[in-house]
């Protein structure tokens, strides 16, 4: 009898967790394309004054980057890598003209 119980309890939080997780999927979503892409989490900031800034930035970062992700129809991740490939060029392009 009480492994009965069980299963109907088990089904029944995992339809509500599915319902909850449906109604603010999106919020996490944004949470942790915020926390993943503008570095929020990782704040070695100790005074107020210093956190609201970095927190700031964070926000302002990911506006920039949403309004790229829409002006190029690309992603996140390919507008990290892209930037990353034209900033990997212009270093490389800078160590080739003081060698020379």
């Amino acid at each position: 009898m009480s492994s009965i119980w069980r299963q109907e309890t088990s089904c029944s939080t995992t339809s509500a967790s599915r319902q909850s997780t449906k109604k603010g999927g999106t919020k996490e979503v944004f949470h942790k394309s915020v926390k993943s892409k503008t570095g929020l989490a990782r704040s070695p900031t100790h005074t107020v004054r210093t956190q609201s800034n970095h927190f700031f930035a964070s926000i302002y970062a990911f506006f920039k980057l949403e309004l790229l992700k829409t002006k190029h129809q690309l992603n996140h991740f390919a507008l990290k890598s892209k930037l990353y490939i034209k900033a990997l060029q212009a270093s490389f392009a800078e160590l080739q003209r003081l060698s020379a």
